[in-house]
């Protein structure tokens, strides 16, 4: 792996939004933990897991954005056809995954 791609690759862990995310879903989830120790009511405990997997999705997109903006815009102004197929294979590969 070249250091240009390694970098492109660290650019989006740097993203203030994702971490601000990311460290809330964290607490989130511990407090799931939490209600399940103090035997909450299974409901309040179900909607609180909808509530993290809701803030999972949004930080996903957060991080496709991010993705799209950094990563793939500067490999599809590449003049490596290898680099620009690359790119667009990781987002088929998103996609697909998100299919099931």
């Amino acid at each position: 792996m070249g250091s240009k791609e390694s970098h492109m690759k660290k650019a989006v862990q740097k993203s203030p939004e994702a971490k601000k995310r990311a460290t809330y879903i964290i607490g989130h989830l511990q407090g799931v933990g939490k209600m399940i120790d103090e035997g909450r009511y299974c409901i309040d405990v179900i909607k609180q897991i909808d509530a993290v997997e809701g803030s999972l999705k949004k930080l996903k997109q957060v991080m496709l954005k991010n993705h799209l903006q950094g990563c793939v815009a500067k490999s599809m102004k590449s003049d490596s056809q290898r680099e620009r197929s690359k790119a667009i294979k990781e987002i088929l590969e998103v996609y697909k995954a998100n299919e099931r």
